[in-house]
């Protein structure tokens, strides 16, 4: 149970996210232009969860084990939910501390998540999987189950039997899992002869209702990512359009080895630049510090403690707690890059969409991303603008294929559709999800 005074320092935490109100003011000025279609996105129950289709997820890689935090293991569960994160991995031991906090959980148990993929029989996996169900008891708080991490096509097999038993004996659930990244070698740890192969075999094998990668790529020796950080988003965008399975990109949040120490704006780089290739879900390696090693700079440090850190991304989780509805039901149609620095290697031109047609800048130079979307329902035309660069806000002024009535972009602080024209300045790695109103 957690104890009052834990209870206490969360919503000190949850009032710090919020900001302090101030007196009314009699006379407040007029609001900004607000679009007659924007409505809010109801939530699912907690039975009819499914991840990257009607419910966002973020997540943190890390969860707080017992042996490492003893009793304080449900307080933390509550800090990583007043982080803005809403589903995390966690143990059967752990289900009922996670919904207290509000989590959703995605079961990690070494009955799913095994280290004999290579070898393990079906009728193994399913007694295992069986007595996994068991002790989980329907608990409402488990949406999925955690089946690994950056498998070799070796593994394929044995992953294949245990997503069919989750899809026979626990329907709606989901398993997710991560896949390596473009940069990893094909020979010695995909186990296939490139890198699109290994991902449409996995998908072939697997059937999986979401699928997903990492790529960590803001280093100290270089303020931008490499053209393979954008190849590997390519490659997930197209197949995840073909296959129409959402994909999910676990970000750099922390830093370890090479990896910088993210500030505000690198953070929002990275959440943003996925989110414009479609992404349906963002999950951080690794939000709490690992206990050993030379991981820094978490938002949780390593004695369970929100760091500085900690309310820059809580910040950028509660406006994606309100963004990442709103963009579950677009697909992406194409992504490319409006850029003075040179389109990177294997990405697309602004000449391959169709909703835009050019963009005033007010700088000289920019880096500019920009995903093209439809509405699956309604038809609905979006654009999602990314401001790439990590120094500079810059104003932006699209200019459309085919004039539009009005342009709206997507508050989150309101949690609203205002107009773009009179707030069209974009922070560094911050991006704007823009609703098109034809004529």
């Amino acid at each position: 149970m957690i104890k009052l005074h834990t209870l206490a320092s969360l919503l000190a935490v949850a009032i710090l996210s919020t900001g302090c109100s101030k007196a009314e003011d009699p006379n407040p000025p007029a609001g900004p232009k607000v679009s007659p279609t924007a409505s809010p996105t109801p939530a699912p129950s907690a039975a009819n969860v499914k991840l990257g289709e009607n419910f966002f997820p973020i997540w943190p890689w890390t969860y707080p084990e017992k042996s490492r935090f003893g009793d304080r293991y449900a307080e933390i569960y509550g800090l990583i939910a007043a982080g803005g994160c809403n589903v995390v991995k966690a143990p059967v031991s752990d289900l009922d501390a996670c919904q207290a906090a509000g989590l959703k959980v995605l079961v990690a148990d070494p009955r799913v998540w095994r280290g004999d993929l290579k070898t393990v029989t079906e009728k193994q996996a399913e007694k295992d999987f069986l007595s996994l169900l068991r002790d989980i008891n329907n608990h409402p708080a488990v949406v999925g189950f955690f089946v690994g991490d950056e498998p070799t096509t070796e593994t394929f097999r044995g992953l294949e039997i245990i997503y069919r038993l989750i899809e026979k004996h626990a329907p709606g659930k989901v398993g997710l899992l991560g896949l390596f990244p473009c940069i990893a070698d094909p020979l010695s740890q995909l186990k296939a002869d490139d890198y699109e192969t290994y991902v449409r075999e996995f998908l072939k094998t697997c059937r999986p209702r979401i699928f997903g990668y990492d790529h960590y790529d803001l280093t100290q020796s270089k303020r931008y990512p490499s053209d393979t950080y954008w190849q590997n988003l390519e490659t997930f965008r197209k197949i995840s359009a073909e296959q129409k399975i959402p994909f999910f990109v676990w970000v750099g949040c922390g830093a370890f080895g090479e990896q910088r120490e993210q500030s505000a704006a690198d953070m929002r780089f990275e959440v943003f630049s996925v989110l414009a290739y479609g992404a349906k879900g963002i999950g951080y390696f690794t939000f709490l510090s690992v206990q050993v090693g030379e991981h820094r700079a978490e938002p949780i440090d390593g004695f369970g403690k929100p760091s500085p850190f900690f309310y820059e991304v809580q910040h950028l989780n509660k406006r994606l707690q309100l963004l990442g509805p709103e963009l579950l039901p677009l697909r992406c149609d194409a992504v490319y890059h409006y850029t003075t620095f040179g389109v990177p290697a294997g990405s697309r031109t602004l000449a391959e969409g169709d909703l835009l047609k050019s963009i005033k800048v007010n700088k000289k130079e920019y880096r500019l991303l920009i995903g093209e979307f439809t509405h699956r329902d309604t038809g609905a035309r979006y654009l999602m603008i990314v401001n790439c660069d990590l120094d500079h806000t810059v104003t932006v002024t699209p200019e459309l294929v085919k004039p539009a009535r009005d342009i709206y972009y997507f508050e989150p602080y309101l949690g609203k559709y205002i107009d773009f024209a009179a707030y069209n300045g974009i922070a560094p790695g911050d991006g704007r999800l823009i609703k098109v109103i034809p004529k």
